[in-house]
């Protein structure tokens, strides 16, 4: 079994989870994934995109805080990435914690995290990326006006 395939079935396995109901099960599985592709160079969007679907769950769950550091993490971990999936990941990432953040009401805290994806990912011409980009920019107008 290759790594992609691996990656593939723990996922699979983390959406049965979540159609079940179990969410404990899914973040363990997440938290698999990120342990065992974290250091792997060409493998590491596979963490960094369940990173992201753990800080989703967790903001499901009510789980404020720890979303939003999941999705920091995202963030701290792709800065610098080269790699397409990575910046797509932390683009991901921060769109998701400017949403969490308009929830909490934290207004200016989410404009900031809309504007560090637009700040850091404007220029990149990678549809993936620029449709995060598009997303931040169209909820930063939509934020200046509640």
């Amino acid at each position: 079994m290759t790594q992609r395939q691996d990656a593939e079935t723990l996922f699979a396995q983390a959406a049965a989870c979540s159609r079940q109901g179990d969410t404990e099960a899914e973040l363990r599985i997440y938290d698999t994934i990120v342990r065992h592709y974290a250091g792997d160079g060409p493998a590491v969007h596979h963490a960094l995109k369940a990173l992201v679907n753990k800080g989703v769950v967790l903001a499901g769950c009510g789980r404020t805080q720890d979303a939003l550091a999941a999705f920091d993490e995202v963030a701290c971990r792709a800065a610098d990435a080269p790699d397409p999936a990575c910046m797509e990941r932390a683009a991901i990432a921060l769109v998701n914690k400017a949403v969490v953040l308009s929830q909490q009401r934290e207004t200016a805290a989410a404009l900031d995290a809309y504007a560090a994806v637009v700040t850091r990912y404007g220029g990149v011409g990678l549809p993936g990326v620029a449709a995060q980009v598009a997303k931040a920019q169209f909820n930063r107008g939509v934020s200046y006006h509640f």
